[in-house]
């Protein structure tokens, strides 16, 4: 597993488990059940839902709001006296808040998942189909 795809599972771990002000629905399976709950409990009446492709959005999310966000969430774990996340190996084990003496997994430290951050935002790339390699300078 390489160290990106463990930053990934650290961030999902820390949005999942560090609540903000925000409202944050963190699963796409829960928006449906979400959403239907707020229609029955307004019987049907006087509610519009318009749902829109998420992909439709990737292109046009800011790296400054993207970074401040994640910064949130990260100031919010160290205020909760968190200092990094434990990554396990394993695929269908979960990551920790703390250290774990195991050597089946890596502990990754708030400081090297913002550097992570900061690294992906601006080095986005895309290959188009015809071979040709664009760096993606706004949004993500």
């Amino acid at each position: 597993m390489t160290l990106l795809s463990k930053v990934g599972r650290a961030l999902h771990f820390l949005v999942t488990n560090i609540k903000i002000d925000s409202f944050v629905i963190p699963k796409v399976g829960d928006i449906c059940k979400f959403l239907d709950d707020g229609y029955n409990k307004f019987e049907g009446g006087g509610v519009e839902i318009n749902t829109f492709d998420i992909e439709g959005c990737f292109p046009h999310m800011p790296k400054e709001a993207i970074n401040l966000a994640m910064k949130e969430y990260i100031n919010l774990a160290k205020r909760k006296e968190k200092d990094g996340i434990w990554v396990p190996k394993q695929r269908t084990k979960t990551c920790k808040w703390r250290k774990l003496k195991s050597y089946n997994g890596t502990w990754i430290p708030f400081e090297v998942i913002q550097i992570m951050i900061d690294f992906v935002l601006e080095h986005t790339y895309l290959k188009m189909p015809n071979g040709k390699i664009l760096k993606q300078k706004q949004g993500i």
